[in-house]
């Protein structure tokens, strides 16, 4: 469409005083000044132009409610965007904005602001004025953080932040008591504030692609009903437990059992081989400053291949992994990718320290290049001698540091969860039945996801 058809288009709208005029999808680069004549106007759609900007006179369309702007190539707004004070609906998906003018603060008839998929990095302070906004839909941009002020917006009932770098949430969220609708999908979020479970009349909670660790993902699956009881446990009963898997895998007679006793005793016993699984306690302190204690239950796995078939069972995500190796036999490279495929399949991005024990028996180095390329969750390679000890200092400072940095250290965890541990802990048999399992606690239990227990 040329710009005298447009210009036609909005003088036969003007001569019969429309209150809608739609020119969407006629790749327009420029809005002419002559749309403030359409002084009628009650809805105007431009969306998929080629729109780079709207001329200053846009804001001389006082009757418009409704605004269509999306998927055009839109920076910015012009300031003149807060004359439309009688703007309810405003609609800018699908654009290039990287902020929004403090003039639209002045827009407080806005129930719906709606601008996923653009460029924005924050908002501005002003945003807090449209108090009678209803739902407002921010996905798909750049926000790194809420202002806490957002609180104001206390109509809000959807709220879209969905695929931003969202890394927390003010506590101040509580207040948005008639959220019903909260879409955080694809954030960098780690831990719920625990004013969430203010949040009475919400109905939808998406949590999806996030790296929570509290609550933990096992809760998350389980739905909003699981997630605010969790929370509400946490209120009544917060305690913070530094614990993780250390668990080493390798072939048969490579190490793994001599070397779990040098690290966790410090002592070196001629190595039996291990039937199955040996799990054993060790604990640890961080390397900071008030050195917090850390609990590793070490799983020690037996290498030979009837076990392999046991391992989807046992291998977990959010653990810490030795992969052991033989220092004669480090360039058989086929066990070597057998073993961090298996890792990579069941522990996820899980860390990997690969342990080239028997060190005095030969010093051979692996292609750590190529290892690093396909396996990037692999940390270093660390070669030891568990006879004579050489070695075991650094590795033990790694898998200090290693298991101090674990996703879900230093989260809060339900008091009560441990106290069901506990017991089953102390009960000495090797199974009971889940009717039992239940039984064992509380309502809590619905919600305690299995990988509590070591």
């Amino acid at each position: 469409m040329t710009k005298q058809n447009v210009l036609e288009l909005i003088e036969e709208a003007a001569k019969n005083k429309n209150e809608i005029l739609d020119i969407s999808g006629y790749e327009l680069t420029s809005l002419p000044p002559e749309i403030v004549k359409l002084n009628n106007l009650l809805a105007l759609v431009l969306s998929r132009n080629n729109l780079t900007s709207l001329p200053p006179e846009i804001g001389k369309l006082m009757n418009l409610t409704t605004l269509y702007l999306s998927g055009n190539q839109l920076a910015s707004l012009p300031p003149e965007i807060g004359k439309l004070t009688n703007l309810s609906n405003l609609y800018i998906p699908n654009n290039q904005l990287r902020s929004l003018p403090p003039e639209i603060g002045k827009l407080t008839n806005l129930t719906t602001l709606y601008i996923p998929n653009n460029q924005l990095r924050s908002l501005p302070p002003e945003i807090v004025k449209l108090t009678n906004l209803t739902t407002l839909d921010l996905s798909m941009n750049q926000l790194k953080a809420l202002p806490p002020e957002i609180v104001k917006l206390t109509n809000l009932t959807t709220l879209g932040l969905s695929v931003n770098q969202l890394k927390a949430l003010p506590p101040e969220i509580g207040k948005l008591t008639n959220l019903i609708t909260l879409n955080l999908y694809g954030n960098i979020l780690k831990v719920l504030p625990l004013e969430l479970v203010k949040l009475t009349n919400l109905t939808t909670l998406d949590l999806d692609e996030n790296p929570l660790a509290s609550p933990p993902p096992e809760i998350v699956k389980q739905g909003i009903k699981a997630v605010f009881e969790y929370l509400r446990k946490l209120l009544e009963e917060k305690i913070e437990h530094n614990e993780a898997k250390l668990i080493l895998v390798g072939q048969g007679e490579v190490g793994k059992t001599c070397l779990a006793n040098r690290l966790i005793l410090n002592t070196f016993k001629k190595e039996e081989t291990t039937k199955g699984i040996d799990i054993l306690e060790w604990n640890i302190t961080a390397s900071t400053a008030k050195q917090e204690k850390i609990k590793l239950n070490v799983w020690d796995f037996g290498g030979q291949e009837i076990y392999h078939a046991t391992h989807q069972f046992f291998l977990t995500k959010r653990s810490l992994y030795l992969l052991v190796w033989n220092a004669r036999k480090s360039r058989d490279y086929e066990n070597i990718y057998y073993w961090l495929h298996t890792i990579e399949a069941f522990g996820e991005d899980s860390p990997i320290m690969l342990v080239m024990s028997k060190l005095n028996e030969r010093d051979d180095d692996l292609n750590m290049k190529d290892l690093r390329e396909k396996f990037p969750q692999i940390v270093g390679l660390y070669k030891v001698d568990s006879e004579d000890g050489k070695g075991i200092p650094e590795l033990k400072e790694k898998i200090r540091q290693t298991a101090w940095n674990l996703p879900h250290m230093r989260t809060p965890w339900v008091g009560s969860w441990f106290k069901v541990r506990e017991k089953l802990e102390h009960d000495g048999r090797d199974w009971i039945e889940y009717n039992e399992f239940r039984n064992y606690s509380d309502t809590f239990f619905l919600f305690m996801p299995f990988n509590t227990i070591k």
